[in-house]
């Protein structure tokens, strides 16, 4: 394969595409790779042919998205993502319903300036409920296109189930909410010449049929591995051991993507973190300490989290507080998230609070009604937030390289979910490589002896290196003054 890309999406989106599934038919005149492409975000294995380019990304709200194409024929593409459903009695027929009427009431927004709606009229063709994919999956699949118009593209829809991926705590269900893997067929036709979307078909028919999936038995008892080892370690630390590890002074980061052959540097934002010893009282900066009550005098440790990208126009802000007691028994914290764009700004609140009754979280979007979410238990191996930032300077200074496995709340997606930290020593140098949900593309990060970050692989080309306040001060003052 030409080449094979990481891609992390930094804008906090959710993606509600679904699709993925075959039948063995055989695409001719196309060579395959010999050997299947892993895809561990998915925990799966296919089949793709010569020279594709591979393009993993993650997709805060969802999770990987995986396109295949072909640097050489620009007219296909092959999209491979995962979708963890909220309905227990989700099903890829159920899906695909969902797809089609998404898509029917997209298109008739699209012709309500229409004179003649039958000339623009979506078709979906070729549907089958009753695939089997991986030898045991249950699948279906759908194609639609316009018939009128036969310029547009032909998209292919199928839907694959697979549950062996995550597991939800809080679900009594074996294996948790159903999950599919998903993927979607999208043809061109070459000029006028539309004989390329039936081969196109074909293509990814074929590649579909060589979809394997991994043991979930086995898949379950790495899972469980791993989760042993984070538990041993967290079993492992004191107060001490967190005190140690704290800041004097807030650390900042540069987000930016390297200069190439053709363009320089480019700034997409910046992060500040300090992580500290403090007063649970903290926890409201803007309230003055005479004001604070009994409960506000707690001793703990205080991670304070400043963030800004930029993507495409819009500015993303985040800010976030959270206090850690020290017998780490408890937790409070509270983020703040804005979106600006052209003038118009939107913004939403979450909340956690952890006692001796589990978690409760709490997310205030602007203009809705509060949404509240309970954990009653919580699952071996869970990880506060203060934990996780110092989690890097605990493992590198304690050196104990290995696989830990770790259940976090995830404020993007909003549930407890299972990560995956591992940490290995290259010629003296750490590497840390973070699956950040079960089913997201791994991020990788280069660290010093004391578990400091050098560097951090960000995807789709942006990195994250440390700064200073008056670097970013400086840099982005200079591109606000170029932007008046």
């Amino acid at each position: 394969m030409k080449k094979c890309i990481s891609t992390i999406r930094l804008v906090m989106m959710f993606v509600i595409c679904m699709a993925l599934a075959p039948s063995p038919a055989v695409a001719q005149g196309v060579s395959m790779e010999l050997h299947p492409f892993e895809i561990p975000s998915l925990g799966m294995t296919v089949r793709l042919p010569e020279g594709s380019v591979i393009d993993i990304r993650r997709i805060a709200g969802s999770e990987s998205l995986v396109v295949i194409t072909d640097p050489d024929n620009p007219h296909w593409s092959i999209r491979f993502q995962n979708y963890i459903a909220r309905d227990p009695d989700m099903s890829p027929p159920r899906i695909l319903d969902e797809i089609i009427k998404s898509r029917q009431a997209r298109w008739k927004a699209r012709d309500a300036d229409q004179p003649n709606l039958e000339l623009t009229r979506l078709r979906f063709f070729q549907r089958n409920d009753r695939l089997l994919i991986g030898g045991t999956r249950q699948a279906s699949r759908v194609y639609t296109d316009v018939p009128a118009d036969p310029k547009l593209e032909t998209v292919g829809y199928t839907v694959i189930r697979h549950d062996a991926i995550a597991v939800d705590p809080d679900q009594p269900r074996v294996g948790g909410m159903p999950q599919f893997v998903v993927c979607e067929m999208h043809a061109i036709p070459e000029g006028l010449d539309t004989s390329n979307i039936q081969k196109t078909m074909q293509l990814y028919e074929t590649v579909l049929a060589t979809i394997t999936f991994r043991d979930p038995a086995e898949m379950k008892a790495e899972r469980y591995a791993a989760i042993n080892m984070g538990q041993a370690f967290l079993d492992s630390l004191n107060i001490d051991d967190l005190t140690l590890e704290v800041d004097e002074d807030a650390r900042f980061f540069r987000i930016y993507r390297p200069a190439d052959a053709s363009d320089g540097s480019s700034e997409v934002g910046w992060k500040r973190l300090e992580v500290r010893k403090g007063r649970r009282g903290e926890l409201e900066p803007d309230r003055p300490r005479k004001l604070w009550r009994e409960a506000d005098l707690e001793d703990g440790f205080i991670a304070r989290e400043e963030a800004r990208v930029v993507i495409e126009g819009t500015t993303f802000d985040t800010r976030g507080i959270y206090f850690l007691s020290d017998d780490r028994e408890s937790e409070v914290w509270s983020i703040v998230n804005v979106a600006e764009r052209d003038g118009k700004k939107d913004s939403s609140t979450l909340t956690l609070v952890r006692d001796e009754h589990g978690i409760t979280v709490t997310t205030a979007v602007r203009g809705q009604m509060p949404d509240e979410k309970k954990y009653r238990t919580l699952p071996e191996g869970y990880l506060s937030r203060v934990e996780l930032y110092l989690l890097p300077r605990l493992v590198v200074n304690r050196r104990i390289p290995g696989l830990y496995g770790f259940y976090t709340y995830d404020p993007i997606l909003q549930s407890l979910t299972y990560r995956e930290e591992s940490f290995s020593n290259e010629g003296g140098v750490w590497i840390q490589e973070t699956i950040p949900t079960a089913n997201t593309a791994s991020m990788k990060t280069t660290i010093d002896r004391q578990g400091h970050i050098v560097s951090k692989d960000m995807g789709s080309g942006a990195w994250m290196e440390p700064s200073s306040a008056d670097e970013i001060k400086r840099i982005w003052k200079r591109i606000e003054a170029g932007n008046r």
